[in-house]
Parts: structure tokens; C-alpha cells; sequence
């Protein structure tokens, strides 16, 4: 996940890693997992997507930050 986040925010993310997030990120939470620590860690990202999905999407578009 950590990969995936350095490149969109490298500009070479590509649309289909926000799929690849939530992928990660679903199969990290509670009960997919033998580590206490997954979970929360899944968490934020899960959020992140769901509540700022259009700026990931607009990284991807752009190559860059959009706010800069």
C-alpha cells in the first residue's frame, strides 16, 4: 500500500491503484487477518478513499499534486 500511495504521489499513479487500495485495504480488516495491528492500519486508507476520493483521482489525472 505504501508503494502504491508513493506513486500517486510521485505522478505515476495509475487509475486502477485505488481499486488495488481497497483491495489491500479490505482484505486487511477485521477477521481477514491472523495480526491484531492490520485493522487500523487499514482504517485510514479505507477513509482516506472514501472521503477524498476525488483528490486521488485528480492526482492520478494531473501527475501532480493538484493543490500545489
Amino acid at each position: 500500500m505504501v508503494k502504491i500511495l508513493q506513486r500517486i504521489e510521485n505522478g505515476e499513479g495509475l487509475p486502477e491503484d485505488l481499486d488495488l487500495l481497497r483491495e489491500q485495504a479490505a482484505r486487511m480488516g477485521p477477521g481477514n487477518t491472523f495480526c491484531a495491528l492490520a485493522p487500523g492500519a487499514a482504517e485510514p486508507i479505507q477513509s482516506a478513499l472514501k472521503l477524498f476520493e476525488q483528490d486521488f483521482i485528480d492526482h492520478i489525472t494531473k501527475g501532480c499534486c493538484p493543490y500545489l
